[in-house]
């Protein structure tokens, strides 16, 4: 009789600290035991100020804090109607509202007022940017990456500190810069490594951009007979800059820019991540050869092409080429001058052979329409 009611006891204890562990974890005594599992799950810290937790749901957690590696933010609410149970495999139903979250590595860049919801392991976000955004996602989160399921969507207004990020060179941009990823971009959540994102197709829009200064390309616009432009404060109109990204290879298809309303130059080429080396083309197509050096007959497809090399932030012009290759066509249309009737069979003859690798246009060109 005595075994038999030391074990209805034991049992009834047992079952009244199974009926409370939720009550415990949401205390905070237990509440540390439930931040250290979380912290574990994303690689990093979490720290929960209020939580409420039941066996069978709904769970509730309030503003919530975290950082890993990669990010830092503030959750205001993260809930979900799954048992307790459940919770650890994240693999149900959640939904998260009013997140702010900041990425230390790409500096000021923050996002504000994320809504978002994960069932099973597809994800939907979206939110603001602090510089004057928005984006919105939708992907799959598996084996520690995102993969998009849907085409990406952001963008961003350049902030003082971006600008002065990039050299102090760029002072102000006049329109937002969007960007957007095709679906299949694949993205670490935990280690970072640029040679771990796939980008299939992407698309930056620059619009135009206010810089001051060009000293790395003072003998480009000496070339060019504008060397006026070197020290003044100019603005650049970019075309959509497209690109992909595979195994920390930035690959750049061609890309049209207005530089001072007057100098039309394009580029494409191979850029190495993350040690920016580059290998390129700068081109200089045949509009600016004509008005700059008054270079005509050319097709209106024609393309000089400078090799590039370095890195982004120490071009190399291969300025010996580029300068016998103009000295060439000059003398060209010169002996073309002097033939009279004779001149086209010479311009045929003499004249620039186009690169048959040189990729097209996408047009029309902003400043164009």
């Amino acid at each position: 009789m005595r075994k038999l009611f030391v074990s209805c006891t034991l049992f009834c204890i047992l079952g009244i600290f199974f009926f409370f562990i939720p009550n415990f974890f949401s205390t905070s005594i237990g509440k540390p035991f439930f931040e250290r599992a979380l912290s574990q799950k994303i690689g990093g810290k979490v720290s929960v100020e209020t939580l409420h937790l039941t066996w069978k749901g709904p769970q509730e957690f309030q503003k919530v804090s975290f950082s890993t590696p990669q990010m830092e933010g503030t959750l205001e609410t993260l809930s979900s109607n799954i048992p307790l149970w459940r919770l650890g495999s994240f693999s149900d139903l959640f939904f998260l509202k009013n997140g702010q979250i900041a990425f230390p590595r790409f500096g000021s860049l923050r996002l504000e007022h994320v809504e978002a919801k994960i069932e099973h392991k597809d994800l939907t976000i979206s939110g603001t940017t602090s510089q004057g955004g928005s984006f919105q996602l939708q992907g799959r989160v598996a084996e520690n990456r995102l993969t998009l399921t849907q085409p990406f969507s952001g963008s961003l207004q350049l902030t003082e500190e971006m600008l002065q990020a990039l050299n102090g060179r760029v002072i102000d941009a006049k329109n937002p810069i969007t960007l957007q990823l095709s679906a299949g971009s694949v993205f670490p959540l935990t280690s970072f490594s640029w040679e771990k994102i796939l980008i299939s197709q992407g698309t930056l829009e620059l619009g135009q951009l206010i810089c001051h200064g060009f000293p790395s390309m003072t003998s480009f616009f000496a070339m060019l007979n504008h060397t006026s432009i070197i020290n003044r404060t100019a603005p650049i109109w970019f075309t959509p800059i497209r690109f992909s990204l595979k195994e920390g290879f930035l690959t750049i298809h061609r890309t049209d820019a207005l530089i001072a309303g007057a100098i039309h130059v394009c580029g494409w080429g191979i850029i190495s991540l993350p040690s920016t080396k580059i290998e390129g083309v700068f081109g200089l197509p045949a509009d600016t050869l004509e008005n700059s050096l008054g270079i005509t007959g050319l097709s209106h497809s024609y393309v000089l092409q400078i090799p590039v090399r370095g890195t982004v932030d120490k071009l190399k012009f291969k300025s010996d080429s580029a300068t016998a290759k103009i000295a060439a066509l000059v003398t060209a249309q010169q002996l073309a001058k002097k033939t009279g009737p004779f001149s086209p069979l010479i311009n045929r003859a003499t004249g620039p052979k186009e690169d048959e690798n040189t990729p097209k246009p996408f047009r029309p060109f902003p400043w164009e329409k």
